[in-house]
């Protein structure tokens, strides 16, 4: 009998209280303490994750979000070879060869706003999403899009799940409607 107790508690603990994977070694609900651990013991894999021979990104911890209870919901990449921004033209190249890359490992279109690769277009605009990508196990999308800051462009690459897609979209929808009255 205590075999099939502790049996069912040691399932219940992986399986209840598992946390789902977001990128590599962030988890959904980290605390901004164990985040910066896991970035610490791993930066050096993670400020080069190689695209293309002309794409690499690296983890932008300044730019995750978290809930109001301080819990991770989305990791940022920024790119790892960028400086002090980017021109138009390698925004563009950018943005497009991400998009091929994650295609080309089975990733899905789900959402696609027309000024997405159009970076002068894009950053003038308060859009909700730029390229949204699901990956092959429906469990997270990554939203490809760009950002001006100090005069350049800034490609950006969010991950996170599908609750938080959701959620993010229904607030913004809503506070659209509510900006326009209807």
């Amino acid at each position: 009998m205590k075999k099939i107790i502790l049996t069912f508690l040691l399932f219940h603990s992986i399986t209840g209280f598992s946390q789902q994977n977001i990128y590599k070694v962030f988890n959904e609900n980290m605390s901004k303490q164990e985040v910066l651990a896991a970035y610490n013991s791993n930066a050096e894999k993670l400020n080069s994750i190689p695209f293309s021979t002309e794409v690499s990104w690296k983890v932008d911890v300044e730019r995750f979000r978290y809930n109001e209870d301080g819990q991770l919901k989305v990791v940022s990449l920024i790119p790892s070879n960028m400086g002090n921004g980017f021109n138009y033209i390698k925004t563009v190249t950018h943005l497009k060869k991400s998009r091929d890359f994650l295609l080309d490992l089975g990733y899905k279109i789900t959402h696609t706003n027309d000024a997405w690769s159009r970076p002068q277009a894009f950053v003038g605009e308060a859009f909700a999403y730029g390229l949204v990508l699901q990956n092959p196990t429906n469990k997270n999308y990554v939203n490809i899009y760009c950002v001006k800051e100090k005069g350049s462009y800034v490609p950006l690459l969010y991950i996170f799940n599908k609750k938080y897609l959701f959620d993010h979209f229904e607030e913004n929808k809503a506070s659209n409607k509510q900006e326009s009255g209807f």
